[in-house]
């Protein structure tokens, strides 16, 4: 994964959290997001287990955990 595909997931993420935050996601619209994140995750894991060490895996596990956050508040908003 290079530097630019990184920052492209990051962007995702802050545009993401930012509707999350303001409510502005259908039911619809999480399901497609919540099946977008489950494939950024497995995408990251991967990464991480190809490049154990480097200053890439700590960004990498870095917007995992974000990832996991903005899953987590999907689920729970589908759920209830």
């Amino acid at each position: 994964m290079t530097w630019f595909e990184m920052q492209q997931i990051a962007q995702y993420i802050e545009d993401l959290e930012a509707a999350l935050d303001e409510w502005i996601l259908d039911p619809v619209g999480m399901r497609a997001e919540f099946a977008k994140l489950n494939r950024l995750t497995q995408k990251l894991r991967h990464e991480i287990g190809v490049c154990p060490g480097s200053a890439k895996e700590t960004l990498y596990r870095q917007l995992s955990g974000r990832l996991l956050q903005s899953q987590n508040t999907l689920f729970e908003r589908l759920r209830g």
